[in-house]
């Protein structure tokens, strides 16, 4: 029926999140059909991984977003919020400490390309969903042990 709903654009009036939801919802059942159809990991931790790369996917392409946070993630992919932590189970920080992790990663490695060697440090940290450089600079400094100053190699810095 859902499908019948949708090849005749009814849910073209739903909102836009809802209508990812019924995306995501539609592409696990077939996933989960073929997946049982070539006789494949269908296990318990198989299905938690494949979910757990589509939501760590959906997180990637909302880093740069500051008000990305797990409630907003778990709602955009369809499940609770305790569902998203349990994806994030033995994760250093779970969710959160995850999505922390990611952009300070693109941060660094945007520090040390010559495509942001113009960029000032604050602009890089406000792209990737900082708002506030005095707390971004200690994240930065507790995961890399140096400032992000000190991580822009001096070739780049003149």
């Amino acid at each position: 029926m859902t499908c019948d709903l949708i090849a005749q654009d009814m849910l073209i009036s739903s909102s836009p999140q809802t209508q990812t939801r019924i995306r995501q919802h539609l592409t696990n059942l077939l996933l989960t059909t073929v997946l049982d159809a070539l006789d494949l990991d269908l296990s318990t931790e198989g299905r938690r991984r494949h979910r757990q790369k589509h939501v760590r996917a959906y997180i990637e392409s909302r880093l740069h977003e500051a008000d990305l946070t797990p409630q907003l993630v778990a709602q955009a992919y369809g499940i609770s919020t305790r569902a998203l932590y349990l994806l994030f189970d033995g994760e250093p920080g779970a969710v959160s400490g995850w999505i922390l992790n990611r952009r300070l990663e693109r941060i660094y490695e945007d520090l040390q390309s010559l495509d942001f060697a113009s960029m000032a440090i604050a602009e890089i940290a406000l792209k990737h969903g900082f708002r506030n450089a005095a707390h971004f600079s200690r994240r930065f400094r507790q995961k890399f042990g140096l400032s992000p100053r000190e991580a822009r190699p001096k070739r780049l810095t003149g």
